[in-house]
């Protein structure tokens, strides 16, 4: 009685030898990769800086048509830190206000109920730095516009490094 041989072919006779080769081949390389790896040790310390600053507003000094106001920043950080300051009106005063920030304009915008101006990246202010003061001057450009002008003001502080 004759056998005959039950062949898929000559490619995965081939195939299925490659992939035998490559398990073989595997154990024996990761066999010597630990032979050469021991052991490791390490060890890192990490601490968070502290973040404190502050912000007052102070000192108003009336005139006809110029406020006059003085914002005190501290900065307690153990990192500098630089500061944007945002002055919002809770209506608009477009045309009718001009305020300056260490006489610095800023960028204005209004959305017809509010007006906002912005001062961004003012300054820098160093760690553990004593207090600095920021004049802000709020001048009536219109005078006939009349009424009160009330607003709020906002200071953000950035980590530097």
């Amino acid at each position: 009685m004759k056998h005959k041989k039950a062949s898929k072919g000559i490619f995965v006779d081939v195939a299925v030898l490659i992939v035998c080769l490559a398990i073989a081949t595997s154990c024996l390389a990761s066999g010597m990769f630990a032979k050469f790896v021991s052991k490791s040790a390490g060890a890192d310390l990490a601490r968070v800086a502290s973040f404190n600053v502050d912000a007052v507003m102070s000192g108003v000094t009336e005139d006809t048509n110029v406020r006059n106001y003085t914002i005190t920043l501290s900065n307690n950080s153990e990192t500098a830190v630089r500061y944007t300051v945002v002055l919002t009106f809770n209506k608009d005063v477009s045309g009718i206000v001009a305020p300056k920030l260490n006489e610095n304009a800023g960028t204005s915008s209004s959305d017809g109920t509010t007006t906002t101006f912005t001062w961004t990246n003012v300054g820098v202010i160093p760690p553990k730095h004593m207090p600095i003061d920021v004049p802000l001057v709020i001048e009536i450009i219109n005078p006939a516009a009349g009424g009160e002008y009330d607003f709020d003001v906002s200071v953000s502080f950035e980590q530097v490094n």
